[in-house]
């Protein structure tokens, strides 16, 4: 890990160089592939380790947390150099693990895609949760559609929530998802948790959907990251 953050200011100001030089998205194959390498990489990264240990954090818990907001940084300009070079990477990568059964997929990596979710949705005009075929409506739908909020891991059920309550406009104007929404809210797999902490924090989050809902198109607040997130 130490190894790995001393790159990480080399990357951001690459980025930005990128960024800056305003290449084209129809950018040449080699610099398209640098890209995808890049974020895959970043999102290796992000992953939990197997030994995180979620109920008594320590100094590590602690170190790797600070890392990952950095590595979230990094993540984030990589999506602002190329946008939807990002986004049809995240929206392989999501409907790669919903593929999967839970037995098959490791917690971190199925942690990891609802993350990249989160990020990548800051920003987005309102046309990219309003039509059914922007990338980021195609994600969310992927997401609605799938099993992850049965996942059997507090991280991985806990953001499913945060990503819904975030991106709650795209429920607004998707009103066909709003019952398995609410659903995944209130059964064992939110209210009815067998987690008190997943348990807690649902309530709260439901609060925000419902009130999301009668704002219409309102949508959640982005604010901070949820839990200790970047």
């Amino acid at each position: 890990m130490q190894a790995s953050q001393t790159t990480l200011p080399f990357l951001n100001a690459y980025l930005q160089r990128l960024r800056r030089a305003e290449v084209p998205q129809g950018a040449p194959a080699r610099a398209a592939e640098h890209h995808r390498r890049l974020v895959l990489a970043l999102t290796r990264r992000l992953c939990y380790p197997s030994d995180y240990n979620f109920d008594e954090q320590d100094e590590a818990e602690v170190e790797f947390q600070a890392y990952r907001r950095d590595l979230a940084t990094v993540f984030r300009a990589a999506a602002r150099a190329d946008r939807d070079g990002t986004l049809a990477f995240a929206l392989d990568a999501l409907r790669s693990a919903a593929e999967r059964s839970a037995g098959e997929l490791h917690f971190s990596h199925a942690e990891v895609v609802l993350f990249l979710v989160y990020l990548l949705g800051e920003g987005l005009p309102e046309a990219a949760f309003r039509m059914d075929d922007s990338v980021f409506s195609r994600m969310l739908m992927a997401i609605a559609h799938s099993s992850l909020s049965a996942f059997p891991h507090r991280a991985v059920q806990l953001l499913f929530f945060e990503v819904m309550v975030r991106y709650a406009r795209f429920y607004a104007t998707h009103t066909e998802y709003v019952g398995g929404a609410l659903e995944a809210l209130c059964d064992q797999r939110g209210l009815h948790n067998e987690d008190a902490e997943v348990r807690g924090r649902v309530c709260y989050l439901l609060m925000r959907f419902i009130k999301a809902m009668n704002q219409g198109a309102g949508g959640a607040p982005g604010g901070g990251m949820p839990g200790g997130m970047p």
